[in-house]
C-alpha cells in the first residue's frame, strides 16, 4: 500500500516536472526545436512558438522531418558544418549560418547553440537559433559610418591644417609690414630730427 502511495507520489511529481519543462520550451522567446538523433538523422521531434515565428512554417509541417533537409538551409555545407561540429563537441555556442525561412524561402543570418543530450535510450539534440540578419546588418552600417566619419575628420582636419598654414603665412606677413612700417617711422623721425 505505502510503495503504491510512494510511486503515485513520484509518478505526479514526474508529471508535472514534465509539466514544467514542456511549457518552460514552448514560452522560451528564442527558437528552439529537438530532434532525435539516430543513424545519422536529425528527425525534428518539436519545435516551440518562437521557431515557428522565426522559420514561418507550421509545427506539424515539420516534425518528422530531418534538420537536414537541404529546404531549411541557404547552403548544405552549412547544415553539415553545424552537425560536424555539434557530433565532434557535444555541443556549440554562437555558431552562425544562414538558414532558410519558409519552405525555401527567404534567407536570414542565424545565430545556433546546441547541445547533444541523452534520454533514456534516446539520443536528442536541442538547437537554439537567433535571427541576427537585422543585428548584423546595423553592425556592419555603424562600422561603415565609423569609417566615413574617421574619414571626413582627417579632411577636414587636413583643409583646417591648410587653412593654419595660410593664417600664419598671413600673420608672418603681417609683423614683417609692421616691422618695416616700424622701421620707416623710426628712419622719418631721425630724418625730421636732424633736419631741424
Amino acid at each position: 500500500q505505502q510503495e503504491n502511495s510512494e510511486r503515485r507520489r513520484a509518478e505526479e511529481a514526474l508529471r508535472a516536472s514534465e509539466k514544467k519543462l514542456n511549457a518552460i520550451f514552448h514560452a522560451s522567446p528564442v527558437a528552439l526545436s529537438v530532434s532525435s538523433v539516430c543513424n545519422g538523422s536529425y528527425r525534428i521531434v518539436d519545435v516551440n512558438e518562437a521557431w515557428v515565428r522565426q522559420f514561418g512554417m507550421a509545427r506539424a509541417a515539420v516534425i518528422g522531418r530531418d534538420q537536414r533537409e537541404p529546404e531549411f538551409w541557404n547552403a548544405v555545407g552549412d547544415c553539415q558544418a553545424v552537425l560536424a561540429a555539434v557530433e565532434r563537441h557535444g555541443e556549440i555556442r554562437h555558431y552562425e549560418a544562414v538558414r532558410r525561412r519558409g519552405n525555401g524561402g527567404a534567407s536570414m543570418l542565424c545565430e545556433l547553440s546546441a547541445r547533444l543530450f541523452d534520454v533514456g535510450s534516446e539520443r536528442l539534440l536541442l538547437l537554439a537559433e537567433e535571427d541576427v540578419s537585422e543585428k548584423r546588418k546595423i553592425e556592419s552600417e555603424i562600422r561603415e559610418l565609423n569609417v566615413s566619419l574617421e574619414r571626413r575628420v582627417i579632411e577636414r582636419t587636413e583643409a583646417l591644417a591648410g587653412q593654419m598654414a595660410k593664417v600664419e603665412a598671413l600673420m608672418q606677413a603681417l609683423q614683417q609690414k609692421k616691422e618695416e612700417a616700424e622701421a620707416a617711422n623710426i628712419a622719418k623721425t631721425r630724418f625730421l630730427s636732424s633736419a631741424s
